[in-house]
C-alpha cells in the first residue's frame, strides 16, 4: 500500500473527496465549494486544459491571490499531469513574463481580473474552465516556447507540482522545483502541523509565497476547509477579524506581522487552537507574552526554505529551557527533514559550536530549473543519509544545535535577508535599481529592526528623484525588491581594496533613521513627536527644504511622522519618507484608534500622497458626522 505522504496531491485529494464529497472545502468571499464540487469542477478543467494542449510535465502560470478560482485552478493543472507556477497578481507584466521563460510556461491561467497578459501565450478564465465557454486571450494560441523544465520521471509523487521563485544573486529569480512528495509529506506527516477535518486554516499569503502551501494543502489534504481572505491586502483590525472567525482554528503569520498583531490585537489570535510564526526572527518577549496569556492556543516557531517545502524545523514556545538560549529557537527537524550543522569542512559540528545549517530528507526540492550548476551548488550528496542517492541542501543559514535538541537560528552566512517573510538577496536588490538609467551607482543595505528587515539603498548621483526612481522599479519588480528607503549621494565611500564600504554608508544614513530601525534588540518605544530632535541630514546626502506641515489634522500628521521620521507636506510619499509596509499597517491602525477612522488598507496602500490621505481622512470623518 502507497504510504500517504508519497502520494501524488490530486491523488490524496481525490480519496478526500470521495469520502466526504459534501464537506466544505473552501469558502472565499463569493461562496463556497465542498469538496465534491471541487473535485468534479478540477477533472472537468483538467479535460478542458488537456484539448488545450497541456501535457504531463508541462508548466501553467496561474496568477491570483488566493479563493476558490486560485485553487480550482491549482487542482485542474495536476490532474492535467502538469505543475502550476503561482505568480501574485500585482508582479508588474516583465515580472510575470520573466517567470514564464524561466519557468518555460505553456498556458497562463487567470484567477483575478489584473491578470497580465503574457506574450506568446494563451490566458484562460479559471472559472471558464470545464464549461465550454473560455476564450484565448493574449497573443498566441500555441504553446510557449521556454525550455526551463526538469527532466521529468515516470509520472509519481516526484514529479514537479509547483514552481515558486525565490531571489538569486544573478539578479535574476531562481525556479524552485517542488514536488508532489514534498507537498504530500508536509501536509499528512505525522507532525504538529497535521490537521483534521474539523479545523481550518486562513489562507492569506499571495501564492507566489510558500507559506501558502501550507495554508491550502495541510487543510485540503487532510479534509479541512480553507477559508480565504476577501483582498490581497489587509488593514491590522481586517486581518484579526479574519483570525477570529469561528472556523477558522489554524494560521501561519510572518514574525512581523505576528509581533503587531500581538501587541495590538492579541484577542484575535487567543481565538486559534494553532498558531504557527517564522519567515524571520521572533521576537522570544514577545511570543513568551502571548503565549501566557493564551495557554489554549499552541504557538509554534517555524523554519523553513522554499526548497524543503514549506517548514524543516518547528517547535512550540512554551516549555523550551530558557538558560539555553537568549533568542527564541527554530525548533526540531519536523518529520521528514534531516537537520545538520556543518562546518566548512561538512564535518558535524560538536559541543556548542556553530555551524552552517543542512537539510535533507523526502521534501527536497528537485533543484533550480535549467541551472544544474547553481543546482550543484546549494543540492549536495547526503553523506549521512542512508539512502543511496540521498542529497541536502545548503540554506546559507548559520546555526548551533542546543542540548535540548533544538536548532538556534544565528543569521545568515551571505547577503540574502527577509523581507516580509521573502528572500531577497541584496545582489538582485541592488541589481533592480542599477538596471534604471538614471542610476550610475548603486548600494544596497539590509536594515534590521524588531520586526524584520527593511533595505536602505543608496544611489548616484545625488539630484536623482529617488520617489520616482522606486516607484519606475515598481513597475518591474515585485515590491519587496525595491528599497523602501532610498537615499542620493554624490559617491559611494570607497574603503582600501576599492569595494564599497558598508559601514561608513550605515554610519552615514544612521542620523536619518528613526529610533527603532537603530535598534538590534527589538523596536523601541515610538518617540513623541512634539518634543524629538529634528532628524539630521548627513554630509553628503541630497536633499530638499522640509515642506510646512499645512493640514487640518494635526493627529494624522504627527502619525505620519511617528512612522516616516519625516514631518509631511501635501506631496510626501509614504515610502519615499522613509516608511515601510510594515509602517503603514501600524499608520492604518492608529488612525484607527487615534483618530476613529477605519481605513481600507488597500486603498491607503494605493494613495500617491500625504494630501491624498489626509483629504480620505477628512471625508470619512465628515461621513461619520453627518450620520
Amino acid at each position: 500500500m502507497t504510504s500517504p505522504t508519497g502520494r501524488r496531491v490530486e491523488d490524496a485529494f481525490a480519496a478526500v473527496a470521495e469520502r466526504q464529497p459534501d464537506h466544505t472545502a473552501i469558502v472565499d468571499g463569493d461562496g463556497a465549494y465542498t469538496y465534491g464540487e471541487l473535485l468534479t469542477r478540477a477533472r472537468a478543467a483538467a479535460a478542458e486544459l488537456g484539448a488545450l494542449g497541456v501535457r504531463p510535465g508541462d508548466a501553467v502560470l496561474l496568477t491570483g491571490h488566493g479563493g476558490r478560482s486560485a485553487v480550482l485552478g491549482m487542482l485542474a493543472v495536476l490532474f492535467a499531469g502538469a505543475h502550476y507556477v503561482p505568480v501574485d497578481p500585482s508582479f508588474p507584466a516583465e515580472r510575470t513574463a520573466l517567470m514564464a521563460r524561466l519557468s518555460g510556461a505553456v498556458l497562463q491561467l487567470s484567477a483575478d481580473e489584473r491578470t497580465p497578459a503574457v506574450p506568446g501565450l494563451t490566458t484562460r478564465a479559471v472559472d471558464e474552465l470545464g464549461r465550454g465557454e473560455g476564450r484565448g486571450e493574449g497573443q498566441g494560441e500555441g504553446r510557449g516556447e521556454g525550455h526551463g523544465r526538469l527532466p521529468a520521471p515516470a509520472a509519481g509523487p516526484d514529479d514537479l507540482a509547483y514552481v515558486m521563485f525565490t531571489s538569486g544573486t544573478t539578479g535574476e529569480p531562481k525556479p524552485v522545483g517542488v514536488t508532489h512528495r514534498g507537498v504530500t509529506g508536509l501536509a499528512l506527516g505525522a507532525g504538529p502541523l497535521r490537521l483534521g477535518p474539523e479545523d481550518g486554516t486562513l489562507l492569506h499569503s499571495t501564492l507566489a509565497f510558500d507559506a501558502s502551501t501550507f495554508e491550502i494543502w495541510n487543510a485540503l489534504l487532510a479534509g479541512a476547509r480553507v477559508v480565504a481572505v476577501p483582498r490581497a491586502r489587509l488593514a491590522l483590525h481586517e486581518l484579526a477579524a479574519q483570525l477570529a472567525r469561528p472556523e477558522v482554528t489554524t494560521a501561519w503569520l510572518t514574525a512581523a506581522v505576528f509581533h503587531l498583531m500581538a501587541r495590538h490585537h492579541p484577542e484575535a489570535l487567543g481565538t486559534l487552537r494553532r498558531l504557527t510564526v517564522g519567515g524571520d526572527v521572533v521576537l522570544p518577549d514577545v511570543a513568551d507574552a502571548f503565549a501566557a496569556a493564551h495557554p489554549g492556543t499552541t504557538l509554534l516557531n517555524g523554519y523553513g526554505p522554499t526548497e524543503n517545502t514549506t517548514f524543516s524545523t518547528l517547535g512550540p514556545v512554551t516549555g523550551r529551557d530558557r538558560a539555553e538560549s537568549a533568542t527564541l529557537p527554530i525548533g526540531y527537524a519536523y518529520p521528514g527533514t534531516l537537520c545538520y550543522v556543518l562546518d566548512e569542512r561538512l564535518d558535524a559540528v560538536t559541543g556548542d559550536s556553530s555551524g552552517e545549517l543542512f537539510v535533507g530528507g523526502d521534501r527536497l526540492a528537485r533543484g533550480y530549473l535549467d541551472r544544474p550548476a547553481a543546482t550543484a551548488e546549494r543540492f549536495l550528496p547526503d553523506p549521512f543519509a542512508a539512502t543511496p542517492g540521498a542529497r541536502m541542501y545548503r540554506t546559507g543559514d548559520r546555526a548551533r544545535l542546543l542540548p535540548s535538541g533544538a536548532l538556534e537560528f544565528l543569521g545568515r552566512t551571505d547577503d540574502e535577508v527577509k523581507v516580509r517573510g521573502f528572500r531577497v538577496d541584496l545582489a538582485e536588490a541592488q541589481a533592480v535599481l542599477a538596471a534604471d538609467p538614471e542610476v550610475a551607482d548603486v548600494a544596497v543595505l539590509a536594515e534590521r529592526t524588531g520586526e524584520g528587515a527593511t533595505l536602505l539603498a543608496f544611489v548616484t548621483p545625488a539630484g536623482l528623484d529617488t520617489a520616482a526612481l522606486r516607484e519606475r522599479a515598481c513597475l518591474r519588480v515585485p515590491r519587496h525588491l525595491v528599497a523602501e528607503r532610498i537615499l542620493a549621494v554624490d559617491a559611494l565611500p570607497l574603503g582600501p581594496t576599492g569595494k564599497v564600504d558598508r559601514e561608513a554608508l550605515r554610519r552615514l544614513a544612521e542620523p536619518t533613521a528613526r529610533p527603532e530601525q537603530r535598534t538590534s534588540d527589538g523596536p523601541q518605544t515610538s518617540p513623541d513627536p512634539q518634543t524629538s530632535p529634528e532628524p539630521q541630514v548627513p554630509a553628503g546626502l541630497a536633499t530638499a527644504p522640509e515642506p510646512a506641515l499645512t493640514t487640518p489634522l494635526p493627529a494624522l500628521a504627527e502619525l505620519w511622522q511617528r512612522h516616516t521620521g519625516i514631518v509631511p507636506g501635501p506631496d510626501s510619499d509614504f515610502f519615499a519618507d522613509g516608511g515601510s509596509s510594515l509602517d503603514l499597517m501600524r499608520l492604518v491602525e492608529d488612525v484607527r484608534t487615534g483618530i476613529g477612522v477605519e481605513l481600507d488598507f488597500a486603498e491607503v496602500y494605493a494613495l500617491e500622497s500625504y494630501g491624498e490621505l489626509a483629504g480620505l481622512v477628512e471625508d470619512l470623518l465628515g461621513t461619520e458626522a453627518a450620520a
